[in-house]
């Protein structure tokens, strides 16, 4: 067993780069012609990826909520962050005109800084200059009807646990600019993928949640608004994913 999820494991990656580098090549040409202009081409050269990548080593994608997802109001779209391929997950469901928000560090990285900068806000979260300059980038792509994409878990979840701690910076930019939040939850996909170790074919389903309003809320209750989030999709996945309801 563990022989044939090793070669699948395999198998799985080497396909993944060679239909990669097209969707590089043609992510970057893209990006240094149109800039963001070419925003949802890029992202859609995404979703074909994964899409075509998905159907090679045999993962299917269930979609749940998609009348949410069609008529939510342009919003800032949260992730739970607990698999090796989640760059893949995302693109796959989400719509094309979305922007992720990303490190400013990814900017100086050789030939893919320029496709970062045409589909990406970046944010320095220890200036506070640099905060308020993707705020206003953030306000005025969703006045634009792009949608913001995050993981609010921070860096990939590795606790064990549906959920690591939630960072502040979602709940703030959603509260000032007063945008809905709208929880996307990714199910099964730590069984397919688990951030460490071998790989397996399968299901994984993807729900998007009914978007959490902002509207009169300042500041003060981030906290709030954050543990409400986090406590939905902690739970919702608890109950649902099989790969949590098994160690319960």
């Amino acid at each position: 067993m563990v022989i044939l999820k090793a070669i699948y494991t395999a198998y799985a990656w080497f396909t993944w780069t060679l239909i990669g580098f097209w969707a590089f090549l043609w992510s970057l040409i893209i990006s240094l012609v149109q800039g963001r202009k070419g925003l949802s081409k890029i992202i859609m050269g995404y979703k074909i990826f994964a899409k075509c990548w998905f159907f090679i080593i045999g993962i299917r994608m269930r979609v749940k909520g998609k009348e949410v997802r069609d008529t939510a109001e342009p919003c800032i779209i949260i992730s739970n962050h607990g698999s090796a391929i989640d760059m893949m997950t995302a693109p796959h469901v989400i719509k094309t005109k979305v922007s992720p928000l990303a490190k400013e560090e990814l900017k100086k990285i050789p030939m893919l800084g320029y496709m970062f900068k045409a589909v990406s806000v970046f944010v320095n979260r220890k200036s506070p200059e640099s905060r308020k300059k993707s705020l206003d980038e953030i306000r005025k792509r969703l006045n634009e009807g792009i949608y913001i994409f995050m993981y609010p878990e921070g860096t990939r979840n590795r606790t064990g646990k549906p959920l690591k701690d939630f960072y502040d910076g979602a709940f703030k930019m959603a509260i000032e600019i007063q945008k809905p939040i709208m929880p996307l939850v990714f199910l099964n996909v730590q069984t397919v993928a688990p951030v460490k170790g071998l790989m397996r074919p399968g299901v994984i389903t993807a729900e998007f949640m009914k978007p959490v309003s902002t509207l009169g809320l300042t500041l003060d209750d981030v906290d709030m608004l954050k543990e409400k989030i986090f406590s939905m999709m902690y739970n919702y996945i608890q109950t649902n994913d099989p790969y949590f309801m098994k160690r319960k």
